[in-house]
């Protein structure tokens, strides 16, 4: 089934949004895995979803893939939309994510607003090693030992 033209309309204007119109005629399988979860990204707003399910979005990516990936979730969020995200890595935690539940081993330890959740006490708990964390416009940052 070939996609309409109004498909294919919609997926080139995706694709110059995230940046992928130069990539448009390159097979999947030869795209970095950045550009690979753009694509993917793409995909999932073709279908205007009012959220989306990211688990761990920027492992693997180098430092430009994962800010340029980081950028396009806070726009989506900016939209109005929800964002959900599964991670190990505070840094991922888009200052537009308000709300945070920490689990360990399948257990509840912690849920509620990001600034009372992502705290050293809290994370250090968690991980059970001396943790410090810091926030910086929304965005939190983690490292091992005293401040």
């Amino acid at each position: 089934m070939q996609p309409s033209d109004e498909q294919v309309k919609l997926a080139r204007s995706l694709m110059v949004q995230l940046g992928m119109h130069v990539d448009e005629r390159h097979m999947f399988q030869r795209l970095s895995t950045g550009q690979k979860r753009r694509l993917l990204l793409a995909r999932a707003q073709a279908h205007h979803p009012r959220a989306l399910i990211l688990d761990e979005p920027t492992s693997g990516l180098d430092m430009d893939a994962s800010l340029s990936l980081l950028t396009l979730m806070r726009n989506f969020c900016n939209e109005g939309r929800a964002m959900i995200i599964t991670t190990h890595h505070i840094d991922e935690i888009i200052p537009e994510i308000d709300r945070v539940v920490l689990i360990k081993q399948g257990q509840l330890i912690a849920n509620g607003p990001k600034a009372k959740t992502l705290t050293s006490a809290q994370l250090s708990a968690l991980y059970q090693t001396d943790l410090h964390v810091s926030e910086n416009n929304g965005w939190y940052r983690c490292w091992h030992g005293r401040a």
